[in-house]
This record gives C-alpha cells, sequence and structure tokens, in this order.
C-alpha cells in the first residue's frame, strides 16, 4: 500500500541513491547470494551489524551457536517436567483430599497415595476437579504475570544486553523447581499450595515468554536479514525437540532411578547450567554503542511524555499498551492492513493459547481408569510422539513446501527473465495464506478426532494430525513481519509476546474451568471447544489477503511536547479519551482487567487448603487364612483373574474386584490374604462362600502409612513398585545398614516374627518416623510365618 508523500520522509534501510534496496533477502533468495552485487560474495559482507563485531576474537563474537546447547537442555527439561509435574501434583492433591475426608470422617478407608507411584484410587472426579482447578490457578499467576513482566524486560534488554536478563528469565524457573522438590519430600510440613509461590516467581521473572523473545532478540541482534530465518528455525527445532525428547527421557529415567523426584533435580540442574552458560559465558550480542543510543532515546521519550497530562500517563501505564501495534494508524495505513494484522494476532493467539493449556486436560482425560488409564510413561511417550510429528513438520514438510512453490518458481523467472529478483516485505503472500490454512484444517481435523476417538490408536493418530497444526505458528511469525518495516518489527512482535501471555491467562481459564464442571458428566466437551476455537481461527485465515503491507515511513521524535496552557478544557481531555476508543486493542486494554475479575469470581478456585487438622492416612488391614481344597497357588491365580462385577472404594466399577489383595501359599494346599480393601474382601469372601471353601478370621487392623524418613521411604517405595523386597539383594553396605535396620524394626514390631505378609505401621511424628504401635499377632500367625521365614521379603500392596 502507497503512502501519502506529503510532508513524509520516505527512507528504506540499505538503499541506494535511487531508493532500490541493496540488502533485503527473503524465503526466494539464496543465503549466499542475497545482497551480493558487484562483486560482493555474500551478505554478510555488507550487513551493517558485522561492524558492531568485527576485530573481536570468536569467545566474544556473538552467534546463535552459543545458545543452541544451553538452550536444548533447556528445552529438554523443560519438556520433560510437563508431565511427571502434573502426576505430582495429582498426588499431593489426592493425599490432602483423602486426609481431609479422614477428618471429616474417622470411619473412611482409602488405599494410601505413594508420591511417584502409579495411584488409580486418585482418579476420581472429587480429585480430577480440584487438580484441574489448581493447575488453573498456577497458569494464572504465571501468565498474568509474564504479561506484564515479559514486554518489560524486553525494553530494558535493548537498553541494557540481553545477556544478564536471559539468565534472569531463568531465575523463577529455579525457585519453582526448589519448591517443588520441597512439597515432594515434605508433603506434610508444605502444603501443594506452595506450589503457587513457585508460579509467582516464574511469572515475576517473566517465565518461558520472556526466555522466548529475549533468545529471538538475541538472534535478530546478531544475525544477518537473508539468514536470520534459518537461524530462529535451529532454535525452534531446540524447542520442539525437547517437547519431543524430555518426555520420553524423562519417562525412562524414572522408571530407572525408581524415584520420580530425580526429574525434578535433573530440571533443576539444567535452570541453573543454562544460567550460568548464558550469564557468564555467552557473548552479549547488543554493542555498548547500541545500548547507549538506545538508553538516549528512551530518555527522550520519557523528556516528550513528561507534559503530556494524567491520560496519557495512565495509559502509557497500562502493561498492555503495546496491544495498540496490532492496530496500526496514521500514514501508510489502511483498513485491510489492520484486518490482517489483527486476523493473524487472533489466530496466533488461538494457536499458543490451546497448546499450551489444552495440553494439561488432555493428559487428565487420558489418564482417567474411564478412558485409556495412562501412566507416565505412557502420557511421555504421546507427548514425545506428538512433538516429533511437530519437529519433522517443521524441518521437512515446511521447507519442502517452500521450495516447490517459491525456490524453483523464482528460479525459473530469474532464467526466463534474466533478471535477478529480490523481493521486499511486501505482506503475505498466498502460499503462506494456504499453508496456515492447511495447518488449522489439520488442528480441526485433529480435535474432531479426538472427540469421537474410542480407543487409544485413533487418539494418539489424531494428536499427530494436530502436530501439523506447528506449521501456523511458524508461518504466523514470518508472514506477520512481512506487514511492517525491519524497524517496526521487533515492536510488533513484542505485542505479539502479550498476546502470547494472555493466552496462559485465558486459555487455562476455558479449558479448566470447562472441565471442572464436565467431568464425569461430559469428559468430552474440551474437544469440542478445541475444534470450535480452531474453527474460528481458520474462518479468520480467510481473512487475510496477500499483498498487504505498510509503506515504511521515518518520523522524527521530538525532545520535548508543548505545555498544554492553563485555560486547557476538560473537553479537550475528553476529545483525547475519544480518539483513543477509536483503537480497538486499546478499548480491550481497558476491559480487560474487569472481564478477569468476572471469571475469577465465576470459576471456583477450590485449591484444596485443608478443612482442620490433618491426621496421617489410615486405612484398614484384613487378613485371612483360606483353605483352597489342596489347589494353592492355582486356585488363587485363577480366581484372581476370574471377572467379576465389583464397585470399589474409588467409586469406580471393575471387573478385578481382588486389586489390592496379596494371596502367599504359606503351607501345601492352604494360602492367606492380607492387606485387603475391606470391599474387596467383601466380593473374596462372596467367592470363597461360593466354592465351598474354608476359611478364618485371624485379624482386622487399622494402620497408619506416612513415611518420611529417606531410607524407610525407599524401602516402601521399592514395596510398591516390586512387590517384594530382598534385603540380601543390596550390596552397598550403607544402603544395607538402613534396610537391615528397617527389617530389624519390623520384626520387633511383630514379636520377632519374620511375617512376608505384613509390613510395618508407621506414621509421621515428632521428630520423624515413629511406629504405630499394633496389638503383636496371633500365635497361630506367628507359626506360620515361620514356616517362610526363610523368603527374607516384605510383601506389600501393588497399587495398580
Amino acid at each position: 500500500m502507497s503512502a501519502p508523500k506529503d510532508d513524509i520522509i520516505v527512507t528504506r534501510v540499505d538503499q541506494d541513491v535511487h531508493g532500490k534496496p541493496i540488502n533485503e533477502a527473503t524465503e526466494t533468495t539464496s543465503l549466499l547470494s542475497a545482497g551480493a552485487r558487484d562483486g560482493e560474495s555474500s551478505c554478510e559482507d555488507t550487513w551493517p551489524g558485522y561492524a558492531d563485531f568485527e576485530h573481536l576474537p570468536w569467545w566474544r563474537t556473538p552467534s546463535v551457536f552459543w545458545l543452541l546447547i544451553p538452550y536444548a537442555l533447556f528445552t529438554l527439561a523443560f519438556g520433560g517436567s510437563l508431565v511427571p509435574k502434573l502426576n505430582l501434583i495429582v498426588d499431593l492433591v489426592c493425599q490432602r483430599h483423602f486426609a481431609d475426608e479422614t477428618a471429616l470422617d474417622p470411619a473412611f478407608v482409602f488405599t494410601p497415595v505413594i508420591l511417584g507411584a502409579d495411584n488409580p484410587q486418585c482418579l476420581i472426579p472429587e480429585v480430577k476437579k480440584r487438580v484441574s482447578m489448581f493447575t488453573l490457578a498456577i497458569n494464572l499467576l504465571t501468565g498474568i504475570l509474564s504479561a506484564i513482566t515479559a514486554p518489560k524486560l524486553g525494553q530494558l534488554s535493548d537498553r541494557y544486553g540481553r545477556r544478564k536478563l536471559l539468565a534472569l528469565a531463568s531465575c523463577g524457573g529455579v525457585v519453582a523447581e526448589l519448591i517443588v522438590i520441597m512439597c515432594a519430600n515434605f508433603p506434610w510440613t508444605f502444603h501443594y499450595n506452595w506450589l503457587l509461590l513457585g508460579a509467582v516467581a516464574d511469572g515475576l521473572t517473566g517465565s518461558f515468554t520472556a526466555g522466548s523473545v529475549l533468545i529471538n532478540s538475541y538472534t535478530s541482534d546478531c544475525t544477518a536479514p537473508s539468514q536470520r530465518g534459518v537461524r530462529i528455525g535451529y532454535l525452534h527445532a531446540c524447542l520442539f525437540s525437547g517437547l519431543a525428547f524430555g518426555p520420553l527421557l524423562t519417562g525412562y529415567f524414572a522408571a530407572w532411578t525408581g524415584n520420580l523426584l530425580s526429574v525434578f533435580y535433573v530440571t533443576m540442574g539444567c535452570h541453573i547450567y543454562f544460567i550460568i552458560f548464558v550469564g557468564f559465558i555467552v557473548p552479549e550480542s547488543l554493542s555498548v554503542k547500541r545500548q547507549l543510543r538506545a538508553r538516549q532515546k528512551h530518555k527522550q521519550e520519557k523528556e516528550a511524555k513528561a507534559g503530556a497530562g494524567t491520560w496519557s500517563a495512565i495509559k502509557a501505564a497500562n502493561p498492555l499498551a503495546p496491544l495498540k501495534t496490532l492496530w496500526p494508524t496514521g500514514p501508510g495505513t489502511s483498513s485491510r492492513l489492520r484486518l490482517n494484522i489483527a486476523a493473524l494476532s487472533f489466530t496466533d493467539m488461538i494457536l499458543l493459547g490451546s497448546a499450551m493449556s489444552a495440553g494439561t486436560v488432555i493428559l487428565l482425560y487420558s489418564e482417567s481408569p474411564e478412558t485409556w488409564g495412562w501412566g507416565t510413561l505412557e502420557s511421555s511417550r504421546y507427548i514425545s510422539a506428538v512433538s516429533m510429528v511437530r519437529v519433522v513438520a517443521l524441518l521437512v514438510v515446511l521447507p519442502l513446501v517452500n521450495y516447490v512453490f517459491r525456490v524453483r518458481p523464482a528460479a525459473y523467472r530469474r532464467r526466463v527473465s534474466g533478471v535477478s529478483i529480490v523481493e521486499a516485505n511486501n505482506g503475505a503472500d498466498s502460499v503462506d495464506c494456504w499453508i496456515l490454512r492447511f495447518a488449522l484444517l489439520s488442528d480441526v481435523t485433529g480435535s474432531l478426532g479426538y472427540l469421537f476417538a474410542r480407543n487409544e490408536a485413533v487418539f494418539v493418530l489424531s494428536g499427530m494430525v494436530t502436530a501439523f497444526g506447528g506449521l501456523g505458528s511458524a508461518t504466523i511469525q514470518a508472514a506477520i513481519t512481512k506487514h511492517v518495516p525491519a524497524d517496526q518489527v521487533g515492536q510488533l512482535l513484542g505485542a505479539i509476546g502479550v498476546l502470547h501471555a494472555l493466552s496462559r491467562v485465558l486459555g487455562p481459564i476455558a479449558f479448566n474451568t470447562l472441565y471442572y464442571s464436565t467431568v464425569g458428566v461430559f469428559d468430552q466437551a474440551i474437544f469440542v471447544l478445541l475444534a470450535s476455537l480452531f474453527g474460528l481461527a481458520l474462518l479468520a485465515s480467510f481473512i487475510v489477503r496477500p499483498g498487504v503491507f505498510l509503506e515504511e515511513t521515518y518520523e522524527p521524535i521530538p525532545s520535548s511536547v508543548p505545555q498544554p496552557s492553563s485555560n486547557a478544557s476538560s473537553e479537550a481531555l475528553e476529545n483525547e479519551r475519544l480518539r483513543s476508543l477509536e483503537n480497538p486493542f486499546e478499548v480491550c486494554t481497558m476491559i480487560f482487567p474487569l472481564i478477569c475479575l468476572l471469571l475469577l469470581q465465576a470459576a471456583p478456585l477450590t485449591l484444596g487448603a485443608p478443612r482442620r487438622a490433618l491426621s496421617p492416612p489410615r486405612r484398614r488391614e484384613t487378613i485371612l487364612d483360606v483353605d483352597f481344597n489342596g489347589d494353592g497357588e492355582d486356585m488363587v491365580r485363577e480366581i484372581l483373574n476370574r471377572p467379576y462385577n465389583t464397585r470399589h472404594n474409588d467409586g469406580s466399577d471393575s471387573n478385578k474386584p481382588f486389586y489390592g489383595v496379596r494371596f502367599s501359599e504359606s503351607d501345601e494346599g492352604r494360602a492367606r490374604v492380607a492387606r485387603g480393601d475391606p470391599i474387596n474382601m467383601e466380593a473374596l469372601r462372596t467367592v470363597i462362600d461360593e466354592h465351598d471353601l474354608e476359611w478364618t478370621l485371624i485379624e482386622e487392623v487399622e494402620v497408619d502409612d506416612d513415611l518420611s524418613e529417606d531410607g524407610e521411604d525407599e524401602v516402601v517405595r521399592r514395596v510398591h513398585e516390586q512387590g517384594t523386597l530382598d534385603k540380601d539383594a543390596y550390596s552397598d553396605p550403607e544402603r544395607r545398614d538402613v534396610e537391615d535396620g528397617l527389617w530389624n524394626r519390623v520384626l520387633r514390631d511383630r514379636g520377632n516374627s519374620e511375617d512376608p505378609f505384613e509390613k510395618p505401621k508407621f506414621r509421621e511424628g515428632q521428630g520423624g518416623f515413629v511406629h504405630e504401635q499394633t496389638p503383636p499377632p496371633p500365635t497361630e500367625l506367628i507359626a506360620s510365618a515361620q514356616q517362610t521365614s526363610s523368603t527374607r521379603s516384605i510383601a506389600a500392596t501393588q497399587v495398580r
């Protein structure tokens, strides 16, 4: 779109005396030939930015390659901790939920929650609702604070450099991971609401939003325009590779160590490494000269706004003020330009908001026993598969499409005409529009696949289809920068960064509140919302028209503005307010706080605070002695595998009524049953009576199952994961001492009986680990246990 020429100084970066561009390249220009002319060998010889770094040694020369390794580790940690952190939150909320129920009803019986293990008893509607709203609160805090701080950090980085602020953006992640570790290690000391403090720390430092903005800014500072897209593509490849391999490596690492908390230690270590490497080793991309120039310009702008009036000061203080850039006015603009930028920004906000917000509820849906019943490993594999497809789409499909529809046609035209074609920022082209529409169509198709999936294969395939939607975000980032001159690209992307942060606020409100309201009634409602949003974005993509752009103009910044006269009327101030209302994005920034307040009041944030003093969780053990008429272990297994319709104490139906029941043969033809769920035991008694078997009730006891010391906790975790624990299998003397100490306590607690079916009764007391006093076992139980004392193992419930 051409601009009016009256009283406007039109400039262009790197132009000759005739106004022709000499150093502009796009996707159709060769990386080595873009900007090269008259004997110049490459564009690197003509880009003025290299003058800031010439004569510097290689270790002080900034480059995107300095960031690839630390950023890859950072994204691995970020992607790998998503699923474990969600599962840990589920366990912590579930543990407190059962403790609250026990405090209200002492007769309440439940299966104990083991942090880091599979806990199917937690997958009940009450727990899932509390988890959904708690994750909503975390995303709200992080999103709101990062929306305020990320633009500020971006502005500060223009004046004081990228490197130190990039390191600062990761400090909040270290604090958040440290709080996660404390809550997991000491769940009865640190309530899971402490995780909200970690979200505050992460948001105050800008979170992942500020990190992405600063990394892209660093890359732009030290990369020529013709190579900038390629170098930023490297960073996007690192990001999605981290999201692809991070969950997979985390799942296997947690299975190998047997401790879910080890994942968070590694994640915190990656954050610390990133901070040290970026803060002390990576060269600064902004020269001192450019920093001083930016500070001087900022000083002039402050002086110019000093006497602008109260209303202007209020608008300047608005943290959402950068959004007005998305509705440009003035010379060179048009309604079609504003519609293009608004449609692309709206679409990008939907894509990012859905990607950041829907993932949590999709995992909650897939881990529910009513659907697929996935655990940490299965969820990690799913995320890795979807992310890998997205990486392939970005590294293979997008370059291939670009080559077929841009590079080859341009090369053909060059051969036919004999003229080298150099493209400028002339708006999005038709290839951009159709790639975007294809990406959004794949999102709509995949969301509908989620909705109608009735088996795991279709569900995973639908996720892979949605992965092609990753082409949309990359295409939007490239297309929207073609609508404005080069000196306004950073300002425009900064405004889009604010939208990204806001999407982390509005997205969780929409998805988590909907899931909270429909769980157990219509769980697939989230997929209806997802398909509807992508459908709106698809319609918005048809608003975008190719060939629309803002002509580059330059207007000097005045060092001062005329002071308002003393007789300025209130009518003039009112006119200024009315003129500001012409920009719809500015109107949105004024009413956004009110909208957030109404939504927060409508969403019941049940954060799970305890309703009364907590007590250690308790459950009931039932010990039976059953005569299986000589059939022994075969009969036991046959009964275990027999389908019976039984309702468990978590409200779920199952055709395996005896999970949580351990059978073991104590002598020929007889078996004992221990550690059973009372409802399951009723089902077992019914089966025993149907088969006319003889059985005797030995004892029923209430047990405390909370452990607080590392040694005992390690033992019990292995017991729950492996079913047995052989203390002689450990060769580490120190570790074996811990096992021997626990074993001796078991013997003392059970009357010096090496009982393979019993586990010590512990509870949390002052100073740590104490025993729950229980009556010694009857004489016949001790005699039965002594016959199997050579096994030297502890059997416990396999919570599956």
